[in-house]
C-alpha cells in the first residue's frame, strides 16, 4: 500500500559536483530542500526562542508521528529484520551467504499503540492531514516556555492559572525589591522548582540529516521502491552523511556499466521478445536472468545487495525511533 500523506523530504539547498557521475560533467548541480519547517525565516538563537529546541527538531517529531499515524490508518506493520544462521552456505551474486533474513511483524495500532493520552492537545487528525508549518502556527504553544515580561497595562493580562502578576513600587531600592520578590517566590514554593511549563520535551540533539534520510528510506520502502531506486533517489543526502565505503565504490562501478546494462535490457525487452512464441514467454525471464550472470549484472547485483543491507539497518533504527514516538518520546530509540 502506497503512502499518500507522507512524502520523502527533499534535500537542503547546497551545491555539489557529482564526482562519480561523469555524465553530469563538472557543472554544479542544484538541489533543494522542503522548507516547510522554516518557511524562509532565520533560525532563532536560543536566547530569542520561546521553545527549548529549534523548530526543525519539532518538524522531525511531527513527521515521524505523522508516518506512524498513516501506518496505523492503513493497517501497516513495523518489521524487525534479524539474521538466522543457515545450515548450509549459499552463493548469492558472487557472495557467500551464511545467514538468512527473517521478519518479526508488529501491527501499528495493535501491537504498537500510539499513546493518545500523551499526545493530548496535538489534535492528531490535524497532524495526519496538515503540513507542519500550518499545524505549528496553532500548536507551537504546546512546546513553549513563556518568558518573564513586564506588563505595562492590566489590559495585557492573560487569564492563565500558570501566570502570576506582581505589583512593584518602582520607588523602592533594588535590593529591597529583590528581597521582597524572593520571599514571595519562596512562599509560593517556587524556590528550586524545575520547569514544568511544557510536557513535550525533546531528548538530546536529534541528528537532522540522518533522521530525514531514515524517514525517507522508510517511506520509500513502504511504497515498494527497490533498494537501488531508494539509493539513487536519496544519494545526495546520503553523501552528506559520508560518501566513502563499499557502497560508493559499487556506485562508481555501476555508473560505468549502466549504459551497457540498459542496452542489454532494451534488447531483451524489444524485438527479440516480440518474436518469442505464445506460451514461451517464460524465456523472457530466463533472458533477464542471463543478464544478471554477465560481469555487469553480477556487479549490479552485488551493489544492490550492499545497499539492501544498509537500508535494512536504517529501517530497523527508524522503527526504534517510531516506537519511542508512539509513547510520546522523541528523540528516543526503543527496541521492538
Amino acid at each position: 500500500m502506497v503512502l499518500e500523506l507522507n512524502k520523502p523530504i527533499k534535500t537542503r539547498n547546497f551545491d555539489y559536483t557529482d564526482k562519480y557521475d561523469q555524465s553530469l560533467k563538472p557543472d554544479l548541480v542544484r538541489v533543494r530542500d522542503s522548507k516547510s519547517w522554516k518557511k524562509g525565516k532565520e533560525i532563532k538563537r536560543k536566547g530569542d526562542r520561546t521553545t527549548d529546541k529549534q523548530d526543525k527538531d519539532y518538524y522531525l517529531w511531527f513527521n515521524y508521528l505523522k508516518l506512524l499515524l498513516e501506518m496505523e490508518k492503513n493497517g501497516l506493520d513495523l518489521i524487525r529484520y534479524r539474521s538466522v544462521k543457515l545450515d548450509k552456505k549459499i552463493l548469492d551474486h558472487g557472495r557467500i551467504i551464511s545467514q538468512k533474513r527473517v521478519e518479526d511483524r508488529y501491527r501499528v495500532g495493535k501491537d504498537i499503540q500510539i499513546d493518545r493520552d500523551m499526545y493530548s492537545g496535538w489534535e492528531l487528525e490535524k497532524v495526519l492531514t496538515q503540513p507542519f508549518y500550518k499545524w505549528w502556527r496553532t500548536h507551537k504553544f504546546l512546546f513553549e516556555e513563556p518568558k518573564t515580561v513586564i506588563i505595562e497595562s492590566p489590559k495585557e493580562w492573560k487569564e492563565n492559572p500558570n501566570f502570576l502578576y506582581v505589583r512593584i513600587d518602582k520607588r523602592k531600592k533594588y535590593s529591597d525589591l529583590k528581597k521582597d520578590f524572593g520571599i514571595h517566590l519562596e512562599n509560593l514554593g517556587l524556590k528550586g522548582k524545575k520547569s514544568t511549563s511544557t510536557g513535550f520535551k525533546i531528548g538530546g540533539n536529534p541528528p537532522y540529516d540522518s533522521l530525514v534520510l531514515k524517514y525517507n528510506v522508510m517511506v520509500r520502502q513502504i511504497n515498494g521502491e527497490s533498494p537501488l531506486d531508494i539509493f539513487l533517489a536519496e544519494k545526495n543526502r546520503w553523501r552528506i552523511l559520508g560518501g566513502k565505503g563499499v557502497i560508493w565504490e559499487g556506485y562508481r562501478e555501476w555508473l560505468r556499466n549502466r549504459n551497457k546494462l540498459k542496452e542489454m535490457r532494451q534488447k531483451v525487452g524489444g524485438e527479440e521478445y516480440q518474436r518469442i512464441p505464445k506460451g514461451r514467454k517464460d524465456i523472457y525471464k530466463d533472458l533477464q536472468e542471463l543478464i544478471l550472470k554477465t560481469p555487469e549484472g553480477k556487479q549490479e547485483g552485488m551493489f544492490s545487495s550492499h545497499i539492501k543491507e544498509r537500508i535494512t539497518k536504517m529501517v530497523n533504527e527508524t522503527q526504534e525511533v517510531l516506537k519511542g514516538v508512539s509513547q510520546g518520546r522523541f528523540y528516543k530509540k526503543i527496541k521492538l
